[in-house]
């Protein structure tokens, strides 16, 4: 065995180590995205409603209904949006998206196809005005949570591998 094939085959778990981590580090940032999304549509969707009344029906809610249906948002967001994420991380790592930007406006588009896909499950493609309209800023909230939390270090990962 020469000395080439021997550094080649050392080279090899350091590689497979790094592509692990920087998946890992990608399935953070998308739950951490999700959750982001999903705080800021339901308190978009659910605060002022349940707030405006001035009573203790706000605190209610707040402390026993908006836990619930957190859960179930974060659920069905999880799911709904994962082939646009797919794409987005793709589309990232192809085009080398460097600024938060970028993924903030993913997140933002990624609520369409979420949408379409929720739409096709829940049987209502068309009667979801309000709450697509509540998370488009929590898909751009979203986006930038995961640059935030994800997207910035595996962009310094891929400029360090590019130098």
């Amino acid at each position: 065995m020469s000395a080439g094939a021997a550094g080649e085959q050392g080279g090899r778990p350091g590689r497979l180590r790094s592509a692990l981590l920087k998946l890992l580090l990608i399935a953070a940032g998308y739950v951490l995205a999700v959750a982001v999304a999903t705080v800021v549509t339901v308190a978009l969707l659910f605060a002022p409603s349940a707030m405006s009344s001035g009573t203790l029906a706000g605190v209610r809610f707040a402390l026993t209904d908006a836990p619930v249906i957190v859960f179930v948002a974060f659920f069905w967001t999880f799911f709904c949006a994962l082939p646009g994420f797919i794409v987005a991380i793709a589309l990232g790592e192809r085009l080398g998206w460097r600024r938060w930007r970028s993924y903030a406006f993913a997140g933002l588009a990624d609520v369409v196809p979420s949408f379409l896909i929720f739409g096709i499950y829940s049987g209502s493609l068309f009667g979801m005005i309000e709450p697509f309209l509540a998370a488009l800023p929590g898909g751009f909230a979203g986006g930038a949570a995961y640059w935030a939390g994800a997207g910035r270090f595996v962009a310094a990962r891929r400029r360090a591998v590019e130098t």
